[in-house]
């Protein structure tokens, strides 16, 4: 008989119980400071919106797409600290976008923090993204509140310290598909 290990969300699960319930002085080197700067890659209109509040209310600056084609000349260009990019988009998906950002040298060491936020919850879609570089993978639909920790999670373990962006609050969208 064939031993099955456990399930990917009892994996995912425990890791995050562990995390939450360590109490770990993590020595992170300050990389100095950054400004609240994100850029979102997301072609569903409704979620796209939900997420550039989250972030603009919490006094991000945000440049917005709804695909992956034109993620890594964005990056290349705003140099934001957090990058959320849904995987299932026209042109170019998520993983590829976020694939390209980090051939160009963004991600760990520039700082650059990558989470996947989509539907695809399969165990071989979690791990393309984490294999393609992926900090954090969120499946939709995604908690406000969870999110917005993860973001808070991340961008502290950067080492940056975030300070306010040079127009915090405001939204500047770079879309291909409006349609």
């Amino acid at each position: 008989m064939l031993h099955q290990g456990p399930r990917l969300d009892d994996v995912r699960r425990a890791v995050e119980q562990m995390a939450d319930d360590a109490d770990l002085d993590l020595d992170v080197p300050s990389r100095g400071s950054a400004p609240r700067l994100a850029l979102v890659a997301e072609d569903e209109p409704g979620i796209r919106s939900l997420i550039v509040s989250l972030l603009t209310l919490d006094g991000w600056e945000v440049h917005v797409t709804d695909t992956g084609e034109n993620v890594a000349d964005l990056i290349d260009e705003h140099k934001p600290v957090l990058c959320l990019l849904d995987v299932m988009m026209p042109g170019m998906d998520g993983v590829e976008a976020m694939e390209e950002g980090r051939s160009r040298g963004h991600g760990s060491a520039d700082g650059t923090v990558y989470v996947i936020l989509t539907a695809l919850a399969g165990q071989e879609d979690v791990i393309r993204g984490v294999i393609g570089g992926a900090d954090d993978y969120i499946t939709k639909p995604f908690d406000v509140d969870d999110l917005a920790d993860r973001v808070s999670r991340w961008c502290a373990a950067t080492g940056w310290e975030l300070v306010e962006a040079e127009h915090p609050g405001a939204v500047h969208e770079h879309l291909r598909y409006k349609g």
